[in-house]
């Protein structure tokens, strides 16, 4: 039971940085898209992608919370 909840642990870690950095990624390309697309709208753009990449960061870290927790 004791390695089950280590694994369990693990995977939750692993998941969730894995889904987190693929979300940051994505983020990341639209938000450059957009801004080669409408360079005058650079600044709303720019506080939307920080915005969209703060929630996703603090997704991983509630990740890592959850698995310090099991």
């Amino acid at each position: 039971p004791q390695a089950l909840t280590v694994v369990a642990a693990g995977i939750c870690t692993g998941l969730c940085a894995l889904v987190s950095g693929y979300a940051s990624g994505n983020v990341a390309l639209k938000g450059v898209e957009n801004l080669g697309k409408n360079p005058e709208l650079a600044a709303q753009i720019s506080k939307i992608t920080i915005l969209g990449q703060g929630f996703l960061d603090t997704f991983a870290i509630y990740g890592l919370i959850i698995s310090l927790l099991i």
